[in-house]
């Protein structure tokens, strides 16, 4: 729905979904320490498989090198409407990114990493790596469920 709603707002879809193998990632629990870290993995994948060109367009963005793909995101829906979700929707991304950083990609003490985990509320050190992953997944779905309405709004409100 969100590709379908991107193509008729900017032309183009914004969500590549190129891999399948992290989409099934998403559906399993996450029992221990190394489920969690391969499912944070995924999700990560995931969130930052992001269709540049298209956001960058819809962005209007001349200079666009140096800017983030979460960043080029913000823009993108701040061009169709404005309000403080779209913030809350890519900082739950740009946080799901950050928690990739963690041991034994970057280490445990990272500031973006430990940051992600006050995001989340998330314990440190996590102890129910089940219970952590079911927070960190319903954050994304709802944040999914939020660029949704704030598209469909925007397509809504436009002229036939």
């Amino acid at each position: 729905q969100i590709n379908a709603l991107a193509k008729s707002l900017w032309g183009d879809r914004i969500l590549m979904l190129s891999q399948e193998r992290p989409l099934f990632d998403m559906y399993k629990n996450a029992k221990s320490a190394e489920e969690f870290r391969a499912r944070i993995q995924s999700l990560g994948i995931i969130v930052k498989d992001l269709n540049r060109a298209a956001l960058v367009n819809a962005a209007a963005i001349q200079d666009y090198k140096d800017i983030g793909d979460f960043v080029l995101l913000e823009k993108a829906l701040n061009s169709i409407t404005t309000g403080h979700e779209i913030a809350e929707i890519c900082s739950t991304f740009k946080q799901i990114n950050n928690l990739r950083q963690g041991y034994p990609t970057h280490g445990d003490n990272a500031d973006k990493f430990l940051m992600a985990h006050r995001h989340f509320r998330l314990p440190y050190p996590i102890v129910d790596f089940s219970a952590a992953w079911e927070i960190v997944l319903g954050r994304y779905f709802d944040a999914m469920k939020q660029m949704r309405v704030v598209m469909s709004s925007a397509w809504g409100s436009r002229p036939s």
